[in-house]
């Protein structure tokens, strides 16, 4: 069964998406959006190839936008590690190294 993780970098994110969230527009949203980034992670690991292809930032990288933000992540045997979770507006060149 194809399945996903998230790195370290990628959990803070999460966090920080979930604290901000629930800052400015409730606790309910708040879950309402994580709910559908989990939905979106669960979808990829089936279909990775839904993703766009990021190889000008690093070879093997993909990237699907969900909302204001954006997944970047790499295809495993059995699904995919999802690197990063960054907002629309970040500049992944900084994130990715």
């Amino acid at each position: 069964m194809p399945n996903y993780k998230y790195t370290p970098e990628a959990r803070d994110e999460l966090k920080s998406i979930l604290d901000y969230t629930i800052k400015n527009w409730g606790k309910a949203q708040a879950n309402n959006y994580i709910d559908g980034l989990e939905t979106l992670a669960g979808n990829l690991a089936k279909n990775p190839n839904l993703g766009k292809n990021r190889d000008t930032l690093q070879k093997g990288l993909l990237n699907f936008r969900y909302r204001s933000h954006v997944l970047y992540y790499f295809k495993r045997k059995n699904g995919i590690i999802i690197i990063h979770v960054l907002h629309e507006r970040m500049h992944p060149e900084k994130y990715l190294k």
